[in-house]
């Protein structure tokens, strides 16, 4: 079968390396995928080897420097689609938002099937109470059903919506109005043989950021963006080291990002930041992971699984997470790590405190059972397993069920 994987990378993250490993599972299977760009070269120049073609679509405005996916017309993106010969076609959505209604309803009339794959959890905002001219005139919240109604408009032209967590397929359901039988759930994989933990790999991590050997290593790793919390985790971090005797801390940020710079400023201001290591992009975190003793995970709304974490937990990390979207999915016993509320600094700190007081022993039992969970509930042979029977489940040849 031809399968076309639509994207629109703004950067590297968690949603592009689920793309590559979705193209990669469907490739094994026999399939002819491709990941075609509307716009945005995200996929190219990566380091790292892409499993299948990728071509950007010619968006066809000339001089026009940037387009914004959602100002296209109907008409624009039946001209856009035409350039694809595929059986099936994937909207891989970074964002709630991504794209377009109109995007949609083409892609629905060019394509045999169409489906999307959710990945960011994003639930309605609370509706607020309100008064206007001084009491005399009651708030309506138009906003409000305006924000639910366009959520459910994006629920009408696929044959099925795929979501990465069971909070994502809720969140859908309750807030939007999804229905239940467009909804799916699959969860990520991780290659628990290529995340483990390694004590030579450890070793050269704590080389290449200049940290000694017997030092305790909180570490994270996601792009630099707001949803990731990083300044809550330098904050944290900062506290932490001024309520100990301690010169053993250490936190090490992995990734880039929009929020780099304003983020090493603000490590710089605090009183930590010669044990704060700001370390890049990595294309291999399998061999930076192990460096880690424990992983902090501080993510705020909008995280509907955390790639990131799962790899963490493969590698024998106990984690501490934001209990955020579909992360309580993943972190489900206290014997894996520590779930905090969102948001909610004095909890990490906390929790960052426990972690730094126990002993070598529980911290590698708790790594061991956190590996342990990943192995059993998500590898990535039977996760990848699972979304591939689905995505083939709703080939042209297949009545929709």
């Amino acid at each position: 079968m031809r399968i076309a994987l639509l994207t629109a990378a703004a950067s590297w993250s968690g949603v592009e390396v689920h793309t590559i490993q979705l193209a990669s599972a469907l490739k094994q299977k026999g399939h002819q995928v491709t990941i075609f760009e509307l716009g945005r070269q995200g996929y190219t120049g990566i380091p790292l080897p892409l499993p299948c073609p990728v071509n950007q679509l010619d968006l066809g405005f000339g001089s026009r420097r940037e387009v914004t996916l959602d100002s296209l017309s109907f008409s624009d993106w039946r001209r856009i689609f035409k350039q694809i010969q595929t059986d099936l076609a994937i909207s891989v959505k970074g964002t709630f938002k991504f794209g377009s209604l109109a995007m949609e309803a083409a892609a629905r009339l060019c394509f045999p099937r169409f489906l999307v794959i959710e990945h960011l959890h994003a639930p309605l905002q609370k509706i607020t109470k309100g008064i206007h001219f001084k009491g005399l005139v009651p708030s309506f919240n138009l906003w409000w059903y305006r924000q639910k109604f366009s959520g459910y408009l994006r629920s009408l032209f696929p044959n099925k919506v795929i979501c990465v967590s069971k909070a994502l397929a809720s969140t859908l359901e309750q807030d939007y109005h999804y229905p239940q039988a467009k909804l799916a759930v699959a969860h990520s994989g991780v290659d628990t043989d290529l995340f483990v933990s390694d004590p030579v790999a450890r070793d050269l991590a704590r080389e290449a950021w200049g940290i000694p050997h017997k030092g305790f290593v909180f570490g994270t790793v996601g792009r630099l963006s707001p949803m990731k919390n990083h300044g809550q985790l330098i904050g944290a971090f900062s506290r932490l080291c001024r309520t100990t005797d301690r010169d053993d801390l250490w936190l090490v940020i992995v990734g880039e990002g929009p929020q780099r710079t304003s983020l090493e400023a603000l490590s710089k201001s605090s009183s930590a930041g010669d044990r704060i290591v700001f370390a890049g992009f990595s294309a291999a975190p399998q061999k930076i992971l192990p460096g880690f003793d424990v992983f902090c995970f501080p993510s705020t709304t909008g995280e509907s699984l955390g790639i990131a974490l799962l790899e963490a937990m493969s590698c024998g990390c106990p984690a501490i997470a934001s209990a955020v979207g579909g992360v309580p999915e993943i972190l489900n016993d206290p014997q894996l790590g520590w779930l905090i509320p969102m948001g909610d600094e004095d909890a990490l700190m906390a929790s960052m405190g426990l972690a730094l007081e126990s002993d070598s022993q529980k911290l590698q039992q708790m790594g061991a059972s956190a590996r342990e969970h990943v192995i059993r509930h998500f590898s990535a042979r039977e996760k990848w397993g699972e979304l591939v029977r689905l995505i083939e489940s709703m080939s042209p040849g297949d009545k929709i069920k």
